[in-house]
């Protein structure tokens, strides 16, 4: 009796959470679709000097474009200084791709260096291992968009017959088997990858702006001018995602749309705002349908997905991933409503 008690009890609350969730927690507004027919797409040629949002930019160093059949060709973020941990992400084992798909290529993107130094030590890099994609607009991390949009454009200019295109940070440790197996799982044979969603590790679609500066994520805090709606529009968490290179070339060109509003944290700006714009949708990288449809279900449970990113899901994190700030202080916060933590850098 208790058993059945507990489990009745449970459905219940689950239930009346789910028709809170659908009835009284509504969704931002729905971006608008973008008129792609209206651009001029030889503005987004990233052989000469093309657009990036609102900025004309150009490729300083080329990467070397490798023939024959691509499975994914990614553009891993990457400050001009992290050399180390351009280093550890070559060192991903990407032997656990069948012969038959081809090959992965991890290309670095990189802003523009004011240090000569370092400048030098990225053109001799860029020498030794032929994988470095520098673009000539400053690097920062409130300029993440730019970086992130100029990788798109290029990948779709110069990797369009690949199977997959992503985009990941550099300091990620990913589980290359399990993604292959995700992938082979969803994707077998013949059969074509989504060519209209994003594929990402975690997909949240009941988060909240922080406009507190004293959270410990503050450095992602906006203000209302930054960004006027009570919730962030569908997205992914930045980590890791891949997707089709034709619909990377369409979000980088919804990028330079004068009315689509801009943000700096590029996932929610990449995966929410312009995904929304060019009519896109998001899917999960995790095994097995039924797994994929529970984390969809829960997907409007903040506490759910955060703590599921954070504890639960081992396809890929950062390598400085403090557990306990990560996940002990969102819960401080929300609970008692103070600030005990120092911010994320």
């Amino acid at each position: 009796m208790t058993l059945k008690w507990l489990i009745s009890s449970g459905l219940v609350i689950l239930i009346a959470w789910k028709y809170y969730v659908i009835v009284y927690n509504k969704e931002p507004t729905v971006q608008p679709l973008v008129d792609l027919s209206k651009f001029d797409s030889t503005l987004f040629n990233t052989s000469s000097v093309f657009r990036v949002i609102d900025k004309d930019c150009e490729i300083k160093i080329q990467p070397k474009i490798h023939t024959g059949d691509i499975y994914i060709a990614m553009a891993a973020k990457s400050a001009p200084k992290n050399f180390e941990r351009r280093q550890l992400t070559r060192g991903l084992d990407w032997s656990v791709v069948p012969p038959h798909r081809g090959k992965v290529h991890v290309f670095f993107i990189i802003g523009q260096t004011d240090d000569k130094e370092v400048q030098r030590e990225i053109e001799k890099e860029s020498e030794k291992y032929g994988d470095i994609l520098q673009y000539s607009l400053p690097d920062g991390y409130r300029l993440l968009p730019y970086k992130t949009i100029t990788g798109l454009l290029w990948l779709n200019n110069n990797l369009n017959h690949a199977r997959f295109v992503g985009s990941m940070d550099d300091d990620q440790i990913l589980d290359t088997g399990l993604l292959v197996q995700i992938l082979e799982e969803k994707f077998p044979g013949a059969d074509l990858p989504d060519q209209n969603n994003i594929q990402c590790i975690q997909k949240f679609t009941n988060f909240r702006p922080n406009r507190d500066s004293r959270h410990y994520g503050s450095k992602w805090s906006v203000s209302f001018e930054e960004y006027g709606q009570e919730k962030w529009p569908p997205h992914c968490y930045g980590w890791f995602l891949l997707l089709g290179p034709e619909l990377a070339g369409k979000i980088g060109m919804a990028a330079s749309d004068p009315d689509a509003p801009f943000l700096f944290m590029d996932d929610i700006f990449f995966t929410g705002i312009l995904r929304e714009r060019v009519g896109a949708g998001i899917d999960w990288l995790a095994k097995g349908e039924w797994h994929r449809w529970i984390l969809d279900f829960f997907s409007p449970c903040y506490a759910f997905n955060w703590y599921r990113l954070i504890l639960f899901q081992d396809l890929s994190f950062p390598r400085n991933l403090t557990v306990f700030h990560w996940s002990v202080c969102p819960l401080i916060e929300q609970v008692f409503h103070v600030f005990p933590c120092q911010p994320i850098d």
